[in-house]
């Protein structure tokens, strides 16, 4: 088992996908060549994603971004200097879920054998850490923290980004400090569409954010000015999630 930081801006989310692709199940990884442990890396290992949000107020913890479950590796593709890691049937994203215990018992083998901590005294981020490629030497604490996950119905946040994002934020903290899983388009949406603006398919995310809606433990939405206007995604999240008896309005905080 290998662990990888999860970079929007990097090739790994930056080549081409159909507009359809990639909403609940990852479709591929990408790792340099020159990455010690990429070439190592077989098919029917598993890849565990990383990553940590910040914004102008302030950091979210470490968390489990996904994990590829390689069922084909391509060394010759269209992606020069990088090996190409398709991801199998079990490969999936998970939500905003705080990761800061999990990646403080997480030991690594570096090229030596030698088993090393994850963070070392000079790596204060996950980021750092999982620049490169790392091989995991006590998978098990990885494998419990992912079951929890999997086995936790999400609280949706519903807002509008123009004038809804810092109290957006605020909630998902204050949620992920009260220890639930979180679903924020900022995070669990294809990078490619949250970072890098480009084209999807309209009917794949709707049906998508009414998948996951459905599989919520609440829906949170956030108050604005734009919040549910005629239109916008957020009046499609709350009228359906108002029929599901699911809505929750925010503010106030309601802890539960």
């Amino acid at each position: 088992m290998h662990l990888h930081d999860t970079e929007p801006t990097s090739p790994e989310y930056a080549a081409h996908q159909s507009p359809e692709e990639g909403f609940i199940n990852p479709v591929y990884h990408s790792i340099a060549i020159n990455s010690g442990v990429a070439a190592k890396i077989e098919q029917g290992d598993t890849i565990w994603l990383f990553s940590q949000l910040s914004s102008p107020w302030g950091n979210f913890p470490p968390s489990l971004d996904g994990k590829i479950e390689v069922a084909k590796i391509d060394k010759n593709n269209n992606m020069p200097g990088r090996y190409r890691f398709d991801a199998g049937i079990e490969s999936r994203w998970y939500p905003l879920y705080d990761a800061s215990t999990l990646v403080s018992k997480i030991s690594t083998t570096n090229a030596a054998r030698k088993i090393q901590p994850l963070l070392s005294a000079n790596q204060q981020t996950v980021g750092q850490a999982l620049r490169f490629p790392r091989e995991i030497f006590n998978p098990r604490c990885l494998i419990d923290h992912a079951t929890a996950i999997e086995q936790m119905a999400p609280d949706f946040i519903s807002y509008r980004i123009q004038d809804g994002t810092e109290q957006a934020f605020g909630l998902a903290r204050r949620l992920i400090q009260n220890g639930r899983s979180v679903f924020w388009d900022r995070w669990s949406l294809p990078r490619r569409l949250s970072e890098r603006h480009q084209e999807v398919d309209a009917a794949a995310l709707d049906e998508h954010i009414m998948e996951i809606i459905r599989g919520s433990r609440v829906v949170w939405g956030v108050s604005s000015e734009l919040y549910g206007l005629t239109g916008s995604y957020s009046q499609l999240e709350k009228q359906f999630s108002e029929q599901l008896g699911k809505f929750r309005e925010f503010p106030p905080w309601r802890a539960d």
